[in-house]
């Protein structure tokens, strides 16, 4: 009985040897992917060809966008867009604006370089094809 008894704990110990050996393996791989994607510049995505326009702000305030002259977007203070993020196709210029939050003010444009582009808030880009075209709306306290 001690034999057997002897036996199963050896097993046990080596199950639990391996189950904390596979984990710690997965847990570090997971770690070095979420540190690799935290430090990259830009935001990657597959080599599809499309062409996209992401927008973000830095302070307090709102983004919009809009492809042609007819049709613009109102700004929503309800559901406010801090981001936008759209495929575009067949597009070569965006309107792109931008909406100080109360206590804010609307500053620049820049590019994902850190490029001012415009200190207005109505801004027309030449859309990059290909490429994720980059914008921040920079807005400062009052």
């Amino acid at each position: 009985m001690k034999k057997y008894i002897s036996i199963l704990s050896i097993f046990l110990v080596l199950l639990v040897g391996i189950t904390l050996l596979t984990g710690c393996d997965k847990k570090e791989e997971s770690v070095e992917e979420s540190e690799v994607s935290e430090t990259s510049d830009e935001m990657s995505y597959p080599d599809d060809g499309k062409t996209r326009l992401i927008l973000n702000t830095e302070g307090l305030g709102q983004v919009a966008y809009y492809a042609n002259d007819l049709y613009q977007l109102e700004f929503d203070d309800e559901y406010p867009n801090q981001q936008a993020f759209t495929i575009l196709e067949n597009v070569s210029k965006v309107n792109i604006d931008a909406k100080a939050d109360e206590g804010w003010t609307f500053v620049k444009w820049i590019d994902k370089d850190g490029k001012e582009v415009s200190k207005d808030a109505k801004y027309t880009i030449t859309v990059v094809e290909n490429v994720n075209n980059i914008y921040s709306a920079v807005f400062e306290l009052e």
